[in-house]
């Protein structure tokens, strides 16, 4: 059994942050799926005001690539675990503010 180098995730995930250092941090995990739960495999834990930062940021510096501590440093790598991440802000094209207390708008 060969183990992937390289996984690609084309997910969009939107957060709700603050801009105030008393957000907490933004962790990101990596888990790996068993047969009943999951198993930690890496994470990385960026400041929520970074974040929101970037997301305003000009276009060319919302890419960041950020290095992933491993949960289990005896667990077998040939590379460092590493995750890439572009930021911006949310776009909602079904305009759901306009129909805010229509009861029977869908």
């Amino acid at each position: 059994e060969k183990l992937p180098k390289v996984v690609h995730f084309p997910e969009v995930i939107t957060l709700r942050l603050r801009w105030s250092p008393l957000e907490e941090r933004v962790r990101i995990t990596v888990k790996e799926l068993n047969l009943f739960g999951s198993t930690d495999l890496c994470e990385v834990h960026i400041p929520a005001m970074s974040v929101i930062d970037w997301a305003s940021s000009s276009q060319n510096e919302r890419m960041k690539r950020f290095e992933m501590k491993p949960t289990d440093p005896s667990y077998p790598s040939e590379t460092p675990p590493w995750i890439l991440l572009e930021f911006g802000t949310p776009h909602d094209e079904r305009d759901l503010d306009r129909f805010h207390g229509r009861i029977n708008t869908v």
